[in-house]
Order: C-alpha cells, then structure tokens, then sequence
C-alpha cells in the first residue's frame, strides 16, 4: 500500500499540470481518422526547453560557478546536452514509474482506457512530453545550426531528425489507436535510460576543450568513469534489455489476437518497421560503446567521440 501511494505521489504532479494545460489547449485534428489529439502539453514542453536553453546558455554555464564563454559554440551546444539531460532524467523517472506501478499486468498491446484514470494522464503526458522535446530538439540541435537548409544536412543530422520523426509518429500513432502506449513506452525507458549519462561525458569534454576556465578536478578525473558508466549503460539497454523487449513486443503486437484485435496490422507494421530500424541503427553506437569499455580496460584515451557529435 505505501509503495502504491509513493508512485501515485510521483505522478501526481504530471497529472495536475498536464490536466491545467490541457483544459485550454488547442487539438490537432488528423485527417482520414477525425481524431483530434491534444496539442497543449506538446507546446507547452517545447516552451519549456526553450526557456531553460536560454537560461542555460546565458546565465548558468558563463556564471563564476562554471566559466564557460559566453557566445561560444561550445557553450551553446553544452546548453543543449544539458537540456537533454534534465529531459532524460525527467521522463525516466516518470516512465519508470508508471511501468512498475502495473508490472506484471500490462502488455505493449493494452488499450489505454483499461488502465486507471490517473494512469491514463501519466502515460499522455510521457507521450507529449516526449514529443515535445523531439520538436524542440529537432529545431535547435539540427534544424537552427544550419539556418533551416535542408540541403546543408549531412547525412548523419539527417538520420537523428528521421529518428525524432519516427519517435513522434510513433507517440501520436499510439495516441489515435488507443493503445500500443506501453509500446512507446517501454522503447522511450531503453533509448532514454543511457541518454544522462552519454550527455554528461560529452559535456565534460566540452569543457576540457574550453581549458582551464571550465575544468577542474572532479572533471578530469571523474571524465573517463563517467565514460564508462555511459558505454555500459548503453550496452546494457540496447542489447541485453532492448533486443530481447523488441522481440516481445513484436511477438504481442503481430502473432497474438490481443494485439492484432487492439492495434490495426498495418499500424504494428509501421511502428514494427521504425522500432527494428532504431534498433538496429544503433550498432554503430553498440560498438562504441564496447570500444569505450575495451580503451578503459587497456588505459586509453577516447578521442574523436565528441568531434563526430558536432558533425550534427
């Protein structure tokens, strides 16, 4: 009983600003299927990332506390990992929370109306909150750095924002049919999970290359642990955890009657097609990750991690 207050505590707070936005947000209305899918918490998440870059940029990181240089490509772009960090964190926990709430009950297949009502608004406010964030992040990490010239992309910014795409189809595709949420849910917690710790190493050797006006000790002896933490992490979500869920949820949503009765076969298709393409396009970052785990073992440095991320 005590656990069951303790989550319902946690999700409170996401139920009560996502049920104020949602009283006088505006709605998207899809065409062909005459849904309308609230927008309110959507905007109201880019605006807070926004707001928080900004805050980030120009008053916390150039502040006596931190140092970095104002106006400078890397402080700019280390606004943006912090951002990113605070979302992950944020939405982990939230996720994590409703998961374990009705572990042992739910299927990714479920329709939402058969969840608990305050359930339901947890799990929409992951959804648009993570929407949010894919919007925001598509705008000001890939879209502004290169003045919104699409031709001007290289093919690594194209695959990230083809990644933000798909995980926003996927968000609203779930809202529309009524459930696949754990779906998204459970692909959100493995692709999230390793994202604070990937962002704070980066965000380290952000400041090591500013120089003495950023780094202090902690930084530079902290940097390769905290590298480490992310390859392992990394690895343990996406092939000991994240190989074996995709199989599961594919099982749910294609070979069970459950699933082909709650989720269109076409829809499963789609979401099956972005999930396996997610999936296996993180390899290359599986191998990093394993490469990290083998350079720490032998006492290398890891280099050129943080010049490949600014290709974006």
């Amino acid at each position: 009983a005590s656990e069951q207050i303790m989550t319902t505590l946690a999700i409170q707070p996401w139920n009560y600003f996502y049920d104020r936005i949602l009283i006088n947000s505006t709605s998207l209305r899809i065409p062909l299927v005459s849904k309308h899918i609230p927008m309110g918490f959507v905007l109201a998440s880019i605006a807070l990332f926004t707001i928080l870059r900004w805050l980030i940029q120009t008053i916390v990181l150039p502040s006596d506390v931190f140092g970095w240089p104002p106006g400078e490509q890397e402080t700019i772009r280390g606004s943006n990992n912090t951002i990113s960090i605070l979302f992950s964190i944020s939405l982990c926990h939230l996720l994590l929370t409703l998961l374990i709430q009705r572990v042992g009950s739910i299927v990714p297949s479920e329709k939402i109306t058969d969840a608990p009502r305050i359930w339901q608004n947890g799990v929409n406010a992951s959804l648009d909150f993570c929407t949010g964030y894919m919007i925001y992040d598509s705008i000001f990490d890939i879209l502004v750095p290169h003045r919104f010239n699409l031709m001007a992309l290289p093919a690594s910014a194209w695959c990230f924002l083809a990644h933000h795409m798909v995980t926003s189809f996927c968000m609203i595709g779930c809202r529309i049919v009524g459930a696949g949420h754990v779906f998204c849910m459970a692909m959100m917690l493995i692709g999230e999970f390793s994202n604070p710790f990937q962002n704070m190493f980066i965000c380290m050797e952000r400041a090591i290359n500013l120089g003495d006006c950023c780094t202090g000790y902690w930084v530079l002896h902290s940097y390769r642990y905290v590298q480490l933490s992310y390859a392992v992490v990394y690895f343990t979500c996406r092939i000991i955890i994240g190989f074996p869920v995709a199989f599961y949820i594919t099982y749910d949503l294609l070979l069970t009657k459950q699933g082909r009765d709650n989720v269109p076969v076409v829809v499963s298709m789609l979401w099956m097609v972005a999930m396996w393409g997610v999936m296996i396009g993180s390899i290359p970052w599986i191998e990093d990750s394993v490469d990290m785990m083998y350079k720490f073992r032998d006492g290398e440095e890891i280099k050129g991690y943080l010049a490949n991320m600014d290709e974006l």
